[in-house]
């Protein structure tokens, strides 16, 4: 019983089909998926840090996380990329974000039909007071290479990037004025990136779910009331977005 309630403190990074890799209070904590059991922890942070205060306050908690294979396993932690082997219990950086950058929102991963990862991406979210570039990444043999940047005045940042395996492309959702917000569709070698809405606050997003014929996708904006959307890029008079109710629903998407 302890354990369990240890458990249900934790926070969960991510998971495969082996183990549960979670985090709390200073530690990288593994547990078997099958019955939750305790495996083993790194330390990670001294007991101050681990505060959950400070931790909040200072960002020092992972934010995001994936699994690379069985017996390893990829996330962000205050500026860095780590790598986690469940082997060797072990973590080493992989990758030291550029401009100030704490953390990006989410990485992006590109399955094949298998369930095996083609490709990992991530997008920059930084200040970026300036305006200056921002960049999009791609891991390629454990090295992260930039692989296309926004030009100067374009975006402020990346909020997000999705892999869609109906279309082989990726999505790529940027904020945050009324013209920088937009959903930009991409290639995948990137040699091509277009807008496919731009321009008001409604297209400004960081979760979107692409399917067979639409895309939906939900606004997260301080500025208007928030809205779920739905994106027909087929119909024949061109790109018509929809609007629903916001809801916090779970829909089966590829469904509708």
């Amino acid at each position: 019983m302890k354990a369990l309630k240890l458990y249900l403190k934790e926070k969960l990074l991510c998971k495969n089909e082996k183990y549960l890799f979670c985090y709390y209070k200073g530690s990288l904590i593994l547990r078997s998926n099958k019955n939750k059991k305790f495996i083993q922890k790194l330390k990670i942070y001294s007991k101050i840090k681990a505060i959950e205060l400070v931790e909040r306050l200072f960002r020092y908690e992972p934010r995001v996380a994936i699994s690379l294979n069985t017996n390893e396993f990829l996330f962000s932690l205050h500026g860095h990329i780590y790598n986690y082997s469940v082997l060797s219990n072990s973590i080493t950086i992989e990758h030291h974000f550029a401009k100030g950058m704490n953390n990006p929102l989410n990485f992006c991963v590109a399955y094949d039909n298998n369930g095996n990862i083609l490709d990992i991406l991530y997008g920059e979210y930084i200040w970026n007071t300036d305006k200056g570039e921002v960049a999009i990444y791609r891991r390629k043999n454990s090295t992260w290479i930039e692989i296309f940047t926004f030009p100067p005045n374009t975006v402020t940042h990346i909020h997000n990037i999705v892999f869609d395996k109906y279309n082989h492309r990726y999505l790529i959702m940027t904020g945050d004025t009324d013209e920088e917000s937009a959903i930009w569709t991409a290639d995948m070698d990137f040699t091509t990136v277009e807008p496919i809405v731009k321009g008001k606050q409604k297209y400004r997003a960081c979760i979107l779910y692409p399917t067979k014929d639409a895309i939906y996708y939900a606004t997260d904006t301080p500025l208007e009331q928030n809205w779920f959307y739905k994106i027909d890029e087929n119909n024949e008079k061109g790109v018509i977005v929809k609007k629903y109710i916001l809801c916090l629903v779970l829909v089966y998407l590829e469904k509708l």
